[in-house]
């Protein structure tokens, strides 16, 4: 799993910045037709953390889950009550509660370790994304 940070576009750079500095992660080089996405990039590890700048005026975050079978596990989702709102070569949904996620085939395996912030301190950036279970 890994979370989408979605800003609309007047607060961007200015959210790309905050996040970057929180994380301790590099923003990526822009990506997408109109340049609207980045990753934040951590120095080992998978990435699992992304913006994109979104054209309306609601920021949320937003998940994607990496599987084999994007097609099979939105076909699954829609059978317990996700709709399907687009297909992009990744699988947009929304949940019954009408919380936006997709299905996406790229792998992430390995999660990044947190930033340690020059005082010692680390980033906990890296809690609640991207991490199996313990047991």
């Amino acid at each position: 799993m890994s979370a989408f940070i979605d800003v609309p576009a007047p607060d961007f750079e200015p959210s790309v910045t905050f996040w970057s500095a929180v994380s301790g992660w590099s923003p990526s080089a822009r990506r997408g037709a109109d340049e609207e996405f980045l990753t934040l990039v951590p120095p080992t590890g998978d990435d699992h953390l992304r913006m994109q700048r979104v054209g309306d005026e609601s920021p949320r975050i937003h998940l994607d889950l990496h599987v084999p079978d994007p097609r099979a596990s939105a076909d699954r989702a829609v059978e317990i009550g996700a709709k399907e709102v687009a297909d992009h070569g990744y699988l947009v949904m929304r949940s019954p509660g009408g919380l936006t996620f997709c299905f996406v085939s790229h792998p992430a395996a390995q999660a990044a370790p947190p930033a340690r912030w020059p005082d010692g301190s680390r980033s906990i950036i890296d809690r609640g994304v991207h991490r199996r279970p313990a047991c």
